[in-house]
Formats: C-alpha cells, sequence, structure tokens
C-alpha cells in the first residue's frame, strides 16, 4: 500500500465507530432466522522480520457467510471466499560449508473455509464479537523466484516458480470485531475489523500477523 498511514487511520477511526457507537444507528435487533451474507475485505500484512521475511502487502478476499443464530445471543457462521495477495519475500540459511537464500515475487489466490462463534452485544445486538478458524489451499500462483546455493567458496544461481517457495495450504486463527447497521427491515450493512494469525507465504518463515478491513451486505 502506498500509504499504510492512511490505512491504519481509517481502521482506527472504524474502530472506534463501532465500538463507541450507542445511538448514530439505532435500529431493531437482526432476525432470529439464518442469514446469508456477502461481503468484501481489505487485508494487509505489515512487514516484520522477527517473523517473516516479507515486503508490506495488501491482500483482497471475497467472502460468503451464512449465519445461523444459536440464541438471542450467540450467533454460530460458516464462511467460504477467495483471497487474492501480491508480494515479495526472501528465505536464507545457512549451515557449516554453505549457505542458501530464495527471493522474489509472486501472487496467488486462494480458496478459504471457515466456523466462527460470535456473541452479539448491545441494546439491539447488533454489535458482534467473536473468533474463528479458517482453512485454504492455493488454487493459482504466479511469480518468479531465484535461488542462491553457496558452497566452497562457488555460487550457483537458479530460476524457479513461485509456487516452489510457497505455502500450498493454509491454516489461521482470526478475532473479529463487526456492527450491523439497518438499510431496512430485511438488510443490514456490517462493517467489521479482523485479525489474522496465520501460516506464511514464504516456506520456512514462522507466521503471517495480518489486518482486514472488511464491508459485508446482509441478505437475510
Amino acid at each position: 500500500m502506498k500509504n499504510p498511514n492512511r490505512y491504519y487511520t481509517l481502521m482506527i477511526f472504524l474502530s472506534f465507530m463501532i465500538v463507541f457507537n450507542r445511538t448514530g444507528f439505532s435500529q431493531d435487533s437482526i432476525s432470529q432466522k439464518n442469514q446469508h451474507t456477502i461481503g468484501f475485505e481489505v487485508q494487509q500484512t505489515p512487514f516484520n522480520s522477527k517473523l517473516s521475511d516479507l515486503e508490506s502487502q495488501v491482500g483482497y478476499n471475497l467472502f460468503y457467510r451464512f449465519s445461523v443464530p444459536q440464541n438471542a445471543i450467540w450467533l454460530t457462521t460458516f464462511n467460504g471466499g477467495f483471497a487474492y495477495r501480491k508480494g515479495s519475500g526472501f528465505d536464507y540459511n545457512s549451515a557449516k560449508g554453505g549457505s542458501s537464500s530464495i527471493y522474489g515475487n509472486y501472487e496467488y489466490v486462494r480458496i478459504v473455509l471457515g466456523i466462527a462463534p460470535f456473541k452479539r452485544l448491545g441494546k439491539n445486538k447488533n454489535f458482534c464479537i467473536g473468533a474463528g478458524l479458517n482453512i485454504g489451499r492455493t488454487i493459482y500462483v504466479q511469480g518468479n523466484i531465484i535461488k542462491n546455493d553457496v558452497s566452497g567458496g562457488n555460487t550457483v544461481t537458479t530460476k524457479g516458480t513461485a509456487h516452489e517457495a510457497l505455502f500450498e495450504n493454509y491454516i489461521s486463527l482470526h478475532f473479529e470485531i463487526s456492527q450491523a447497521l439497518k438499510l431496512n427491515p430485511k438488510n443490514y450493512l456490517i462493517i467489521g475489523l479482523k485479525q489474522y494469525i496465520e501460516t506464511p507465504d514464504f516456506i520456512g518463515k514462522k507466521y503471517n500477523s495480518t489486518t482486514g478491513l472488511f464491508l459485508a451486505y446482509n441478505m437475510r
């Protein structure tokens, strides 16, 4: 992202509006019936050399959510969608007698499925907080990487595909807050914030810490 400060400012503003909203979006409670939701999420994984050797990058997630109310307070959601991410990174390993490194740019699309329980709070039960488990698998990868192997003072450089350096499978935990805003008696607009702890993109790294901001439409 060209201006990450602007991104974080927007997230802070929306978080403030979600958490402290009391009367500005006064509305009736969401129906106890099953609900269908479609949404779009913008994600950012900032650079953190202690976790993974990745440049600051942006991803996008188009998702569908099926929500099943358990009672007036608890809600269970089943989620599915397509996630796109573009970034760059590197991996370096050294051992006695030599070293190896991999670096390059990549982009990928993965399909992601998940489940998440939520607790509904507030006078109208339209503020939600919860956590979820997600699993996924990469279905499209593009990009090139360069491998450098150093042994006995000699360096061998080879070119490969990004598919060789990226994890194919995906798993994550995420924490989420959201607020539903009534548009009419049957439809709602939902804004929310997610924080992911997820498998890294590059093989050999620890994990990613990714933040997501989403907007969704509840079709009931």
